[in-house]
């Protein structure tokens, strides 16, 4: 049966009378407040009989055109989740991560080192080939060692906004704050104040500034702004730490998991333009403005997917975007 078969069924009147008749409806009564909803129905230079018949057909079935329209939700979204379901488990492989498809996290994979993988995701923006041209032509043994060494071996290296001089500044903090701690307690330090990863996002990016006083427009850029309060609203998504964080929890074909001291079920997604865009399209995202709040709002309805690990579908949902199968 159509939908206008089944409209005009259910209220006796086709869809177009319907909202032709409800657009009316809805402008009188906006106009007569004041009006008690018996004396609206009883007064017929109020409204004529038709839409009277329309609106009390409606308020008999609308028990029924709710349970049937929940239905209908539930079922569009056991196949949405179906449907990543299967994209997560075609994509979960090394076959990936290859010069056809190249992706930062394939270079980050080849040493297994957090302060290395950091520096894979801070860098990684802009087209995918690029940046893994870029960080295979970074020696990263330069983080164990002299300050001098690491801005003599990187002098020619920059990569779009970042000068050579941001480079070397990138690898001697990171060579500082290894000297101190590791980056997992570092970020296990914010996170665990309030269990929200936010805060270990702006421990994070505080501690890595505070190691090394230098500033321009390409390091600031490539670090990151430090989180200025937990509003979400208008707060950047912080995608590459997101991702950075991703690799280290989640452990998979794609994932390192090096880190055991964060919970998957806590991280958050890594939000780029390309899954923006695609969870949109799938009806997973309502907000229309790319931030934090955006972020938020899809790990949340991940979670209705896969409470334990929402963060399974990020991969998948960029290669869909990536690849404009959506």
């Amino acid at each position: 049966m159509t939908s206008t078969a089944f409209t005009t069924l259910v209220f006796g009147f086709p869809p177009k009378t319907i909202i032709a008749s409800a657009f009316g409806v809805i402008l009188l009564i906006s106009k007569n407040d004041a009006y008690p909803i018996n004396i609206f129905f009883q007064n017929s230079t109020i409204i004529d009989t038709n839409i009277k018949q329309i609106i009390k057909n409606f308020f008999i079935f609308s028990p029924f055109l709710l349970k049937f329209y929940q239905k209908y939700l539930e079922n569009k979204l056991k196949e949405l989740k179906d449907r990543l379901d299967k994209e997560v488990l075609y994509r979960d492989n090394f076959f990936e991560l290859s010069s056809d498809k190249p992706d930062p996290v394939m270079v980050a994979r080849k040493y297994n080192d957090e302060n290395i993988a950091l520096i894979c995701a801070l860098f990684a923006y802009g087209k995918a080939s690029l940046i893994v041209k870029f960080l295979n032509s970074l020696n990263f043994e330069l983080l164990h060692e002299r300050d001098e060494i690491i801005q003599n071996e990187l002098k020619n290296r920059y990569y779009r906004f970042q000068k050579h001089e941001d480079v070397v500044a990138l690898f001697i903090s990171l060579k500082r704050l290894k000297e101190i701690d590791t980056l997992e307690n570092i970020f296990h330090e914010g996170f665990k104040k309030d269990e929200n990863i936010l805060q270990g996002i702006e421990n994070l990016i505080s501690k890595i500034y505070s190691v090394n006083l230098h500033e321009t427009f390409g390091y600031n850029f490539l670090v990151g702004s430090i989180p200025k309060s937990l509003n979400p609203i208008g707060l950047s998504p912080y995608k590459r730490v997101n991702m950075f964080i991703r690799w280290m929890v989640r452990c998979d074909n794609i994932d390192m998991g090096l880190w055991n001291k964060i919970d998957k079920k806590d991280i958050l997604m890594p939000l780029d333009t390309h899954t923006f865009k695609v969870s949109r399209k799938l009806k997973l995202l309502d907000r229309k403005v790319y931030d934090f709040k955006a972020v938020l709002e899809l790990t949340d309805k991940l979670k209705e997917f896969d409470l334990n690990d929402p963060i399974k579908y990020d991969f998948a949902l960029y290669r869909l975007g990536q690849e404009k199968i959506i």
